[in-house]
């Protein structure tokens, strides 16, 4: 199985920034995370990426409440998701998908804080 992880300031974020990639191995299992944290103040942020063969979009928007949300979709694995947890550590996930289904979640972002994104997948 692998994940990743990116924090996904809402906003009013932190100013600064500093970006953290690691890789854990353990007993066959791969684990990527990611920590991003934006020095920029954005009304809304979403970042698309192609990881394993597949689409992870995710991001921060605005509305009534704000949200976070990740979503994930790859046809190449046999099961992979999408789970989001705000600063109040409230967590959502998608449940395991098939291939060629699309893993939804989101969860509202609490702002001044920053929330995070994950996807995971099983070949």
């Amino acid at each position: 199985m692998a994940r990743n992880v990116e924090t996904i300031p809402s906003s009013h974020a932190l100013e600064g920034g500093t970006l953290k990639n690691r890789v854990v191995r353990s007993v066959g299992t791969v684990i990527v995370a990611g920590v991003v944290m934006f020095g920029a103040v954005l009304p809304a942020s979403a970042t698309t990426e192609y990881p394993a063969g597949g689409i992870w979009d995710h991001g921060y928007r605005r509305g009534n409440p704000d949200y976070v949300y990740s979503n994930y979709w790859n046809n190449n694995v046999t099961w992979h998701r999408s789970s989001v947890r705000n600063a109040n550590g409230v967590y959502v996930n998608s449940g395991w998908k098939d291939k060629s289904v699309w893993a939804n979640a989101s969860v509202w972002a609490v702002v001044g804080q920053s929330d995070s994104a994950y996807y995971d997948y099983i070949k």
